[in-house]
């Protein structure tokens, strides 16, 4: 009987040299973080605060845009539910791929974006606090979807099937998620 295409291989042992010369981190860890900055910074402040805290802080006042800033709120809260399923599916001993790939493509553009318009003089003219925290949420996205892209995929420093391959090819579709296989059975010659 063969592994299903998203399990990942066995874990190798702790003590994997190999492990401390990539320098890399452990794909759960980044998630903790991920799920812990995501909290504290994006998603309870943008779904809960009032419009008096980010005028304190020295945003612009919202006003009637406030709705924007619940409506990401909520799409942080959308994205922190997938953050925690794939921790659960990495410790079930299964690959979280499209997880790891929506947030690298999430924390990577955010950042673009966050830089780019910081770097356009968008925040100049806002008070000290807001600044900072919109450098610091650029500087956390990018730093982010860095360790989502370069993290360790598997338990104790096996890196996965899935995260082995660079483009698809002949036997590609093995390593797909079974929905996928059902799917393209039918086209199949």
């Amino acid at each position: 009987m063969s592994p299903r295409a998203n399990e990942l291989p066995p874990p190798a042992p702790r003590s994997d040299p190999g492990r401390a010369r990539r320098g890399l981190v452990p794909l759960r860890t980044v998630l903790w973080i991920k799920i812990g900055v995501t909290v504290a910074l994006w998603c309870t402040p943008l779904l809960l605060a009032p419009c008096g805290v980010f005028r304190a802080l020295g945003f612009p006042a919202p006003g009637t845009l406030i709705v924007f800033l619940r409506l990401l709120g909520a799409a942080y809260l959308a994205l922190l539910v997938g953050y925690v399923r794939a921790y659960r599916a990495l410790r079930a001993g299964l690959h979280p791929g499209d997880a790891v790939a929506v947030g690298i493509v999430s924390n990577a553009g955010g950042s673009l974006i966050l830089l780019g318009y910081g770097m356009a003089g968008a925040y100049a003219g806002w008070g000290g606090w807001a600044q900072a925290y919109m450098w610091v949420s650029a500087a956390a996205a990018g730093l982010i979807a860095l360790g989502l892209a370069t993290a360790d995929r598997g338990p104790g420093g096996a890196p996965s099937r899935s995260a082995a391959l660079d483009a698809p090819g002949e036997g590609w579709i093995a390593h797909l998620p079974p929905l996928y296989h059902y799917q393209s059975a039918s086209r199949r010659p």
